[in-house]
């Protein structure tokens, strides 16, 4: 379930993904990064389930992964997924 907690009506990316998008260099073995993601439109105070559907296991959920919407708090944006 993803909220708005702002006061404006705005529409933002949820992404469902895995692996390293901007790996260090010297890491070889990184996970290629894969993302499946959905799209709400949220006013102020709504909220709204969000359902993904992927071809692999997702290692953690993302909200706005392109940083496209002013977000304080963003670190709270990141939800890691137990297996």
């Amino acid at each position: 379930t993803v909220e708005n907690a702002g006061s404006g009506r705005m529409s933002v990316e949820i992404a469902a993904v895995r692996g390293e998008r901007f790996p260090d260099e010297e890491d070889s073995d990184a996970e290629p990064w894969r993302s499946v993601r959905e799209t709400v439109v949220l006013g102020e105070g709504e909220s709204a389930a969000v359902v993904i559907r992927c071809d692999f296991e997702p290692e953690r959920l993302e909200v706005d992964p392109d940083a496209l919407v002013l977000m304080l708090g963003r670190e709270q944006a990141v939800r890691e997924l137990g297996s």
